[in-house]
């Protein structure tokens, strides 16, 4: 009989990881933020969410590459782009760093 408990409960668990995975929305863009980190450096952060909003609002207080290639804290946000589209960003300088960084 224990077998069968156990069988049960392994089942349950499976079941509800199931449903807990397949009801969850997953965000479905990607963003990279140019922020300010906590040194005043230019920084990098790449996120996934829903929209640019929710990029530019969820940026602040995550780890950003700066461009000394150091990991701090963002604390402001300059721009966020959407890379499910050819947006690059504002400052030609920053975007060309960017675009070492992905070589």
């Amino acid at each position: 009989m224990p077998k069968l408990k156990n069988v049960a409960v392994i089942t349950f668990y499976c079941l509800s990881a199931h449903w807990a995975f397949a009801e969850r929305e997953w965000p479905d863009k990607q963003f990279e933020c140019q922020v300010v980190t906590e040194s005043g450096a230019r920084g990098l952060v790449s996120l996934q969410t829903f929209t640019r909003q929710d990029a530019m609002q969820r940026v602040v207080g995550l780890q950003a590459l700066n461009d000394q290639e150091v990991i701090e804290t963002a604390v402001s946000v300059v721009q966020c782009i959407d890379l499910t589209t050819d947006e690059n960003f504002y400052d030609a300088a920053f975007q060309g760093w960017r675009d070492e960084l992905a070589e």
